[in-house]
C-alpha cells in the first residue's frame, strides 16, 4: 500500500499578525526607535526596507534570499 501526501504551500505571512509580534519579542530592543544597531531599524515596514549600515534585510518577494 503507497500513501499518497499532499503538500499544500503555507498561506503568506500576516504582517500584523505573524511577523511584528516576533520583531517586537526579538529584535526591537536593538533595533527600533530607541536603538538602532548597524543603522538598522526593524519597527515599521518602511524602516525594514530602507535597512541599515549593510543595506535592507528583506528582498521583497524572495523570502529565501533575505537575511532577515
Amino acid at each position: 500500500l503507497t500513501a499518497c501526501v499532499l503538500v499544500l504551500p503555507a498561506a503568506p505571512a500576516d504582517y500584523a499578525k505573524d511577523v511584528k509580534p516576533l520583531l517586537k519579542a526579538r529584535c526591537i530592543a536593538c533595533h527600533g526607535p530607541l536603538q538602532q544597531k548597524g543603522k538598522l531599524r526593524l519597527d515599521s515596514g518602511d524602516h525594514i526596507r530602507k535597512g541599515g549600515r549593510a543595506g535592507s534585510p528583506v528582498e521583497p518577494g524572495k523570502p529565501d534570499d533575505s537575511e532577515l
